[in-house]
């Protein structure tokens, strides 16, 4: 029995590898570091859409602005050719295409007004796109690196996990039965199930054991608890 008592420890030196490994693997699956940069990735795509359209929203009011200006100009030059062409001998007819030529003026200058406008937020928005285009990029790069490493990582860890699962169960087939339900049954109480000893300290709870009970974990013929933490005390080796 003393010698099933000291590779306990063994055990369960694998046993604590493998639930680190075991939560390693759980958090590249849950890949919250993916998700993130996934998430940033998505809500760019969705500004840098909202903004494009906003992009094609001025386009058109400049197309506009332009077109309403070319259709005043025109008008103007039609009242202008008719104001000094020589065809309007009439002086109120006269200052009446003069105010309607003052007029279109000013809604020229509104048009174009306009079209400044429209041509300098779209410089302003087109800068914005172009600062979060490439922003876009830059973690759309670490998205892929990540996904990429993740995989890589994923693919060593599932090998650690087997080699140490196969490791553990050709462990526990070389120990009998009563000590592996006595080890299983403390290592869900207790997360460790085994402690050892550092002169009469229980490495488990810090605690100093009896004599008496020094001699029967070095005997190793029996299973001897700690009275503090009630962990199995194994022999040194």
């Amino acid at each position: 029995m003393r010698d099933q008592l000291i590779r306990l420890k063994g055990l369960q030196d694998v046993d604590i590898l493998l639930k680190g490994l075991a939560l390693d693997h759980a958090a590249l699956l849950q890949a919250e570091d993916v998700r993130t940069l996934f998430n940033q990735v998505n809500d760019l795509q969705k500004q840098i859409t909202k903004l494009e359209k906003d992009d094609d929203r001025l386009t058109m009011q400049y197309s506009r602005a332009e077109a309403v200006t070319a259709s005043l100009q025109s008008q103007k030059q039609q009242m202008e050719s008719n104001l000094y062409g020589g065809t309007v001998q009439n002086s109120k007819e006269m200052m009446q295409i003069q105010s309607r030529i003052q007029h279109i003026q000013e809604q020229i200058a509104a048009s174009e007004g306009s079209s400044i406008d429209c041509m300098q937020a779209q410089e302003d928005l087109r800068r914005e796109i172009s600062a979060m285009l490439s922003k876009y990029k830059t973690i759309q790069v670490q998205l892929t690196e990540k996904r990429r490493n993740n995989a890589e990582v994923m693919l060593k860890l599932t090998a650690q996990l087997k080699e140490l699962e196969d490791m553990r169960s050709k462990l526990r087939s070389t120990f009998d039965q009563q000590i592996l339900a006595v080890y299983d049954d403390l290592t869900r109480k207790k997360g460790n199930a085994v402690a050892s000893l550092n002169g009469d300290i229980c490495s488990g709870c810090r605690v100093s054991v009896s004599i008496n009970k020094l001699r029967k974990v070095e005997a190793g013929t029996a299973m001897v608890y700690c009275d503090t933490c009630s962990r199995l005390l194994i022999p040194v080796e």
